[in-house]
């Protein structure tokens, strides 16, 4: 998805069922999230702010309808969220339109756009602590909306067309001092070094026809760090290959430094995909390279304590075989993966500092950088410096050197079996509206956690396990600020160190991990705690002194499956688990501490009902502030609030297991050797094959594991079990 995909706002409003009532009370309550500011100068001093007076009026008197927030909202709400949703946006604007329903859902008597703006902002924070839970996701959308359209661009939308009408500087960005572009280094003057992949021009093969076939050996769907490895391995061995990917290619020159064109270009459903409860959102990559071209280039090995559980509790030996190891090894070569001469950014030192002073275990995070004085603070949105060693820069370029091929906005509708064994996939060209036959008898799905089980099934697979057993890493971050350090959080490597003093807490192999998240505006926005106008505000500007850190969980007991509607919309179910959620409880008191022994004033885990640390001269005074009273007593109040799913957002960037491997069809949704047991020459290669989450990023586990299923694809094309 792109901003230039979009539908346009009429268009939008007429997908969902909007009428000029419904849309002016959502315009209203947008603004009611960021009214102006009643004190520019008091504003200042709370957040103890320097900023030039100019840049401080326009920070503070802007509001979400200046920056088209309606706009940005309605049109990705059309294409990525189902009729129901629309149903109840309906139903909540139009209570909310008239007296009796504000009254209802708020307490106030009047319409919510006729109430005053200190009503307004009382009755928003009514629905962000409502006991309903859906009112409670609708506040977060909204917020995650202002956050966006507010922060996370420097571009104005028409208000018709729905595209780029003009490109000014942010109002927000001058006093929370943020560049808006990478600053770290110059960029290159030009991409020329950097190998780009050439795409089938179907539109010109076709000649006109509305429907065009193509034959080749294997296809590959997806061109992810499963389908980048596949291609690369297959084609290397001589078999014609033909790469299918739903998204589109970036071209270097292209590169936006804007968070909300990224996150539309970039990711899954324009970064929208979240829970039906809206207890958790989920990011994944959506483009040439998928997660690749996007991950934060953390590049852990799976741990030999989750490889021997894959092998002994679930009956797969390949993961603790020499084999595997090889297959690590190979990955880790290609994609440059390094621990030396990393340089670590104010938020990872503060990690590194506050764990030694607790005497908790810390390291430094190996980077998939190869031998590149990497600081890129901006490779969320595709590394702007072309150092990242992503597969779109390293197995493509090899696949493609050999041979394979490539389509891009390619949605693969069925993958299409005759008497069990796969002859190809049927696939619609999004932007050319060409419906694609390709005849393969090997057909790899590659398509991410997310996407594979959606795919099989819509191909007519039963297998139970198809679809469930996701894992989804649940996150929660903990932010702090520190008056008399500048952070600047958006400032070089994204994640290079990391405290695994929780990774095995029940010595199961289960736990948590601490590691430090992007940071730049809109992100930041989007997971800061509401607690009012002026609070939100005062955190906005204090943004070049907060830092952020999350605790990653290994999700051990909280059940999580996707499916489609019959509208072929995504539907994703999230049931926190009690173990799940007292790992993220202790992570959230483990990171309180690592943030106070680092110097932090203040620390806010953002959690329902629970305001944020505040430490005073005299608590810091002590020299001991993670021990103090004050803290002490804070560390009881985030164990007794806990974590609680729609109350506390929990975020999550990997999605592993929703066709896991198996010793038998009851095990898993396909075989040891990642072949479906309904449909042979049918294979699964991407994180959806893990048979639990893998506890660290999964990055080179996913290559690897895709880089084992390529070996035993070609081993089983030469014993001629699905002839080519």
């Amino acid at each position: 998805m792109s901003l230039k995909h979009l539908p346009s706002l009429d268009e939008a409003i007429a997908a969902t069922g909007l009428n000029d009532t419904h849309v002016n009370v959502l315009r209203a309550m947008l603004d009611a999230l960021l009214p102006p500011a009643d004190d520019t100068r008091a504003l200042a001093a709370a957040a103890n702010s320097t900023a030039p007076v100019h840049a401080l009026e326009s920070f503070a008197t802007t509001t979400p309808s200046q920056m088209d927030a309606v706009n940005v909202m309605l049109p990705v709400l059309a294409v990525t969220k189902p009729a129901q949703v629309h149903s109840q946006l309906r139903t909540m604007l139009w209570l909310l339109s008239t007296g009796p329903g504000t009254f209802l859902l708020t307490g106030y008597t009047k319409p919510f756009p006729d109430l005053s703006p200190p009503e307004k902002e009382t009755a928003m924070l009514m629905l962000a602590n409502s006991r309903i839970a859906d009112l409670r996701t609708v506040f977060h959308s909204l917020k995650v909306t202002v956050a966006l359209s507010c922060l996370g661009r420097s571009l104005k939308l028409d208000p018709v067309q729905g595209s780029i009408a003009f490109q000014g500087t942010n109002p927000f960005w001058e006093a929370m001092n943020y560049p808006g572009m990478p600053t770290e280094k110059p960029l290159p003057e030009n991409y020329d070094h950097v190998w780009s992949p050439t795409f089938l021009d179907i539109n010109t093969l076709a000649n006109g026809a509305k429907t065009f076939t193509i034959e080749t050996d294997a296809v590959v769907i997806g061109s992810g760090c499963g389908g980048g490895v596949v291609a690369a391995e297959l084609a290397k061995a001589g078999h014609r290959v033909l790469v299918l990917e739903k998204g589109k290619h970036r071209k270097w020159s292209d590169f936006t430094s804007n968070e909300m064109e990224s996150m539309f270009s970039l990711f899954e459903q324009g970064g929208s995909v979240q829970s039906d409860d809206g207890a958790i959102t989920v990011l994944a990559g959506s483009t040439f390279g998928g997660g690749s071209y996007v991950n934060w280039s953390c590049s852990l090995r799976p741990p030999h304590k989750v490889r021997e559980e894959w092998a002994t509790k679930h009956n797969l030996p390949h993961f603790t075989s020499k084999a595997f190891s090889d297959s690590i090894d190979a990955i880790c070569a290609r994609n440059g993966v390094t621990d030396q001469g990393i340089e670590h950014n104010v938020p990872n030192q503060i990690l590194l500092e506050g764990a030694k002073r607790l005497g908790y275990p810390s390291g430094v995070l190996p980077q998939n950088i190869g031998t590149n004085d990497h600081k890129c603070g901006f490779c969320h949105m595709g590394c702007p410096y072309a150092e990242k060693q992503g597969t779109h820069v390293t197995w493509l370029q090899d696949a493609a050197e050999h041979g394979a091929q490539f389509i891009q906005e390619c949605k693969v509708n069925r993958i299409t079996h005759k008497n069990g064994i796969a002859t190809g996939v049927r696939a619609t060209l999004t932007a050319l509206g060409i419906e694609l036959i390709v005849k393969a008898k090997t057909v790899v799905s590659s398509c991410g956690s997310l996407n594979t089980p959606l795919l099989l099934t819509r191909s007519g697979l039963k297998n139970a396990n198809i679809g469930r057993n996701l894992r989804l890493h649940p996150v929660v971050p903990v932010q702090a600020y520190f008056p008399d350090r500048e952070i600047k959080p958006y400032f070089g490597p994204i994640m290079t160190a990391i405290s695994n003093v929780l990774e095995d807490r029940t010595g199961s192999g289960y736990g948590a991990r601490l590691e430090i998240p992007i940071m730049h505006p809109a992100f930041f926005g989007a997971f800061s705690k509401y607690r009012s106008s002026s609070e939100w505000r005062r955190m906005l500007l204090q943004f070049n002194h907060r830092a952020m850190m999350i605790v990653l969980t290994r999700d051990e007991d909280s059940v999580s499956r996707v499916y489609e509607d019959t509208d072929n919309l995504m539907h994703l179910d999230f049931s926190l688990g009690s173990k799940d959620a007292t790992v993220l409880t202790e992570g959230v008191v483990a990171s309180t501490k690592v943030f106070l022994a680092a110097g932090a004033a203040e620390v806010d885990p953002g959690m329902h009902g629970l305001e944020a640390l505040v430490l005073d001269e005299q608590d810091l005074a002590t020299g001991d502030a993670v021990n103090c009273a004050k803290a002490v007593e804070y560390y009881k109040k985030i164990r007794e609030t806990g974590i609680v799913a729609t109350k506390t957002h929990i975020g999550c960037a990997h999605q592993m297991g929703s066709c896991r491997m198996g010793a038998s069809p009851a095990a898993g949704a396909v075989d040891p050797e990642g072949q479906s047991w309904e449909v042979k020459g049918l294979y699964v290669a991407d994180a959806s094959l893990f048979p639990t989450a893998s506890g660290v990023n999964p990055m080179i586990t996913t290559l690897s594991v895709a880089h084992s299923v390529a070996q035993f694809i070609k081993k089983n094309l030469s014993a001629g079990q699905s002839k080519l």
